[in-house]
C-alpha cells in the first residue's frame, strides 16, 4: 500500500496490516531550517523533536512494514535518516507535470525556454513574466487585482524595456471576469490581448507548463503552481492576500519553504523594488537556479519512486 500526502493516508496504511511505504507531500524540513539545515531562529520551538515530523509520524514511518519513505526534498531525507526511517530522496513528483513540455523542447531544440536562467533578459530581449492568482474563487479575482498592479508598475518603472505580462489562468477562473477589472492604462487589442506603453498583457487558460518554460520572472499568489516555477529555477515575487488560502501567513510559510527563489513584497512598490533589484543583479539568478533543484530535484520523481517500489516487491 502506498500512502500519500500526511499522517492520515499513513495512518491507514499501517492500520491496514500490509507492507506500505509514504510519499510525504505536507509537510519539509525546509519550514524549520535555512538551506544549511540550520535551525530558524524563529522556529526552534517547533523543533523541538528535531525534526518537522512528530515522534508520532516517525513512529509510523520507522515500523518495519514500512519499506520506503519518499520526502519532498533533500534536507527532509536527509533529517529522517536520523531515525531508523527508509527515506529515500528521489526528488519530488510536483515537477513531472512538465516532463511531456520538456520532451516537446527536445523535439524543437529552437525554442527559447530556460528551465535555469543563469541571468535576466538583456535590455533588448523582452522581459516575460507570468502572472498566477490561484485557481480558487472568489480569492483568484482578489489576487488577480493586487498581481496586475505590480505588473503595470513593473512596466512603468521599466519604460525602456519590452515587458510581456501573461496570466496563466486556471480553468475555473472566468476570463471575462478578469477583463473586466483591466482599464486604463491598459488598451484593449485583441479579445485577450492588452497594450500599455512597452507592455503586452495577454490571457491564456490551461497550458501552464509550456508557458512557465518561458518564463523569466512570476508574479504569483497560488500554491503549487509557485513551487513548480521555484523548481524551474526562476524567481518569483509573491504579494500575501486576503484569503482563505494566499493569507499572509500562508504566503510567509511558502518563503520558508522556498527560501531565496521567493520573495514576499508588501505591496506593489515594495514589488517593484525587488523587480529591479533581480534585473540589476545578475548574479542572483545562478543561486536561485540552484536553489530550486536543490528544494524539488529534477523532473521524473513519481518514475523514479515507481521503480524502487518494484524493487521492494
Amino acid at each position: 500500500m502506498l500512502a500519500v500526502g500526511d499522517i492520515v493516508p499513513l495512518l491507514f496504511a499501517w492500520r491496514s496490516q500490509s507492507p506500505y511505504g509514504f510519499v510525504g507531500t505536507a509537510k519539509s524540513e525546509y519550514y524549520l531550517r535555512d538551506s544549511n539545515g540550520d535551525f530558524l531562529r524563529s522556529r526552534r520551538t517547533e523543533g523541538w523533536s528535531g525534526s518537522v515530523y512528530l515522534p508520532w509520524e516517525r513512529w509510523l514511518m520507522s515500523r518495519s512494514r514500512c519499506q520506503a519513505v519518499f520526502p519532498r526534498d533533500r534536507l527532509t531525507t536527509e533529517i529522517l535518516k536520523n531515525w531508523t526511517i527508509p527515506a529515500v530522496d528521489l526528488g519530488n513528483h510536483m515537477k513531472d507535470g512538465f516532463l511531456p513540455a520538456l520532451d516537446n523542447h527536445k523535439k524543437s531544440p529552437n525554442q527559447n525556454l530556460s528551465l535555469t536562467p543563469n541571468s535576466p533578459p538583456g535590455a533588448a530581449e523582452p522581459l516575460r513574466i507570468l502572472i498566477l492568482p490561484g485557481s480558487r474563487s472568489p480569492e483568484a479575482y482578489r489576487n488577480w487585482t493586487q498581481l496586475m498592479d505590480l505588473g503595470t508598475a513593473i512596466v512603468d518603472d521599466q519604460p525602456h524595456r519590452p515587458i510581456q505580462l501573461e496570466g496563466a489562468i486556471a480553468p475555473g477562473v472566468a476570463l471575462a471576469q478578469l477583463a473586466e477589472t483591466l482599464s486604463a492604462p491598459w488598451q484593449r487589442t485583441t479579445p485577450n490581448t492588452w497594450n500599455h506603453g512597452n507592455g503586452t498583457l495577454t490571457l491564456t487558460v490551461g497550458d501552464f507548463y509550456q508557458r512557465a518554460l518561458k518564463t523569466h520572472l512570476s508574479l504569483a499568489m497560488a500554491g503549487t503552481a509557485t513551487e513548480q516555477l521555484v523548481g524551474l529555477g526562476q524567481p518569483v515575487i509573491i504579494l500575501a492576500g486576503q484569503g482563505p488560502q494566499f493569507t499572509p501567513a500562508f504566503a510567509e510559510a511558502q518563503t520558508r519553504l522556498l527560501g531565496p527563489s521567493v520573495f514576499l513584497a508588501d505591496d506593489a512598490n515594495d514589488g517593484v523594488k525587488t523587480a529591479r533589484f533581480l534585473l540589476q543583479n545578475p548574479e542572483q539568478w545562478g543561486a536561485i537556479a540552484a536553489n530550486g533543484r536543490d528544494r524539488l530535484g529534477v523532473p521524473g520523481a513519481a518514475n523514479r519512486i515507481a521503480k524502487h517500489l518494484l524493487k521492494l516487491t
